[in-house]
C-alpha cells in the first residue's frame, strides 16, 4: 500500500503553535507594514497606550481644551511639560502676589523659572529675585523654601558672598541649613570657580551634622557629588543638562496619549473637568477615599481596568474648535526667537 507524500512545509518555531501550522505567535510569518503607515504613528515604542495616528495629536489637543500660548509666555519642553518663560512669570507674580491664592511656593517657583536668566544678566535679575524674597519675608517669615531658592539664585548669578551670607544668616534665625542648603553652596563654590577644598569643606559639614549622609568613604562620595553637579553644568555652558535652552520648544506635546502611571486611565493630559475635580479631591476631603494615605496605593489598581479598544480608538478624539485668543499673536518658531 502506497502512503500518499504531501509536500513538506517549514513550520516556523514557536512556543505557542495556534491552530495553524505556521504558528498563531510566530512574527516571521506576519506581513511587515509599510513605511508609509509606520510614518502615520507617532514614533515611540509604546504597549500603553497604543499608538496613535499623527492627525489625531491636534484633534486631542483640541478636544481637552488645551491651548497653543505664544512662545514668550509659555510652550511645551522636550519632556511635553509646559514651561512657562521667566518674563511671563515674574509678570505673574507682580499680577497675583498679593492674592489669597497665591502660596509660598508660588513664590519659590518663580525664583526657579527666573534661574536662566539669572545667570545670563545676574545684574537686573537679581533685583527681581530679592524683590520676591523681600515680599516672601513681609508676608510668610523666614523657612527653608526661601532661603534655598534666593541662595541657588546667587549660585548661578556667581556671587559666593551673597550665598554665603543667606546661608549665615539662615543660621542666625534658628533655620537649621538641610541638604538643598550645603548643595547650593557646593555649586555657588564650584560656578565661582573656587577651589574644591571650599564645596568639601561644607560637604563635610554637611555629613558631619547629619543633613547628607555618606555611604562609601567620605572623600569618594563628594567626589560623585562633583561628577553630578558637572553634569548638570550650567545655563550658559556648552554641556550639560541645563544647558538645554531652546531645543524641544513647541506649542503642543509631540504625544497626547502619554502616561503619568501605569494604565491609560492616567493619563498625563487631561481635561479641564477632570484636572479641576484633581484639586478639588486633593483639597476637599470628600470621606470616602483618604487622600494621600496608604489606602489609597491599596486602592489604585489600573490593571483591574477594562483594556481593550472603545470606540474612540478607532475613530479618533470628537472634533472641537481649538481655544484661542483673537488679540493673542501667533506661535512663531523661528530659530531666531528666543523664549529667554
Amino acid at each position: 500500500m502506497l502512503r500518499r507524500t504531501g509536500i513538506a512545509l517549514k513550520k516556523g518555531w514557536t512556543h505557542n503553535p495556534g491552530r495553524t501550522r505556521r504558528g498563531g505567535k510566530n512574527l516571521a510569518w506576519r506581513p511587515k507594514l509599510s513605511e508609509a503607515k509606520l510614518s502615520q504613528f507617532v514614533p515611540l515604542a509604546l504597549v500603553h497606550p497604543r499608538r496613535h495616528p499623527n492627525s489625531w495629536q491636534e484633534r486631542q489637543f483640541n478636544a481637552l481644551g488645551y491651548t497653543k500660548w505664544p512662545k514668550d509666555l509659555g510652550f511645551y519642553n522636550a519632556g511635553d511639560n509646559f514651561e512657562v518663560t521667566p518674563e511671563a512669570a515674574w509678570r505673574l507674580y507682580l499680577h497675583a502676589r498679593d492674592e489669597p491664592y497665591w502660596s509660598k511656593l508660588h513664590c519659590e517657583k518663580t525664583i526657579i523659572t527666573m534661574l536662566p536668566v539669572v545667570e545670563k544678566a545676574p545684574k537686573e535679575n537679581m533685583e527681581r529675585v530679592l524683590d520676591v524674597f523681600r515680599h516672601y519675608l513681609k508676608r510668610y517669615g523666614a523657612d527653608h523654601y526661601i532661603y534655598n531658592a534666593v541662595m541657588q539664585a546667587a549660585a548661578f548669578a556667581k556671587n559666593y558672598e551673597q550665598a554665603e551670607h543667606l546661608f549665615r544668616e539662615m543660621e542666625t534665625l534658628g533655620l537649621e541649613p538641610n541638604a538643598q542648603s550645603y548643595v547650593n553652596m557646593m555649586l555657588a563654590a564650584k560656578l565661582c570657580g573656587l577651589t574644591p577644598e571650599k564645596s568639601e569643606a561644607y560637604f563635610r559639614r554637611a555629613v558631619k551634622e547629619g543633613a547628607m549622609q555618606s555611604v562609601m568613604r567620605i572623600d569618594t562620595e563628594f567626589r560623585m557629588w562633583m561628577d553630578q553637579l558637572n553634569r548638570f553644568g550650567s545655563f550658559t555652558a556648552s554641556s550639560g543638562y541645563l544647558s538645554v535652552n531652546e531645543e524641544g520648544a513647541n506649542p503642543m506635546p509631540r504625544d497626547m496619549w502619554a502616561i503619568w502611571g501605569w494604565h491609560r486611565s492616567e493619563g498625563k493630559f487631561v481635561c479641564r473637568h477632570d484636572l479641576i475635580m484633581q484639586q478639588v479631591r486633593a483639597r476637599v476631603h470628600g470621606g470616602k477615599e483618604l487622600t494621600g494615605t496608604v489606602y489609597t496605593k491599596t486602592r489604585r489598581q489600573p490593571w483591574a481596568k477594562f483594556n481593550g479598544m472603545l470606540r474612540r480608538d478607532y475613530k479618533g478624539p470628537s472634533y472641537r474648535a481649538p481655544t484661542a485668543f483673537p488679540d493673542a499673536p501667533d506661535y512663531a518658531n523661528e530659530a531666531g526667537q528666543k523664549a529667554f
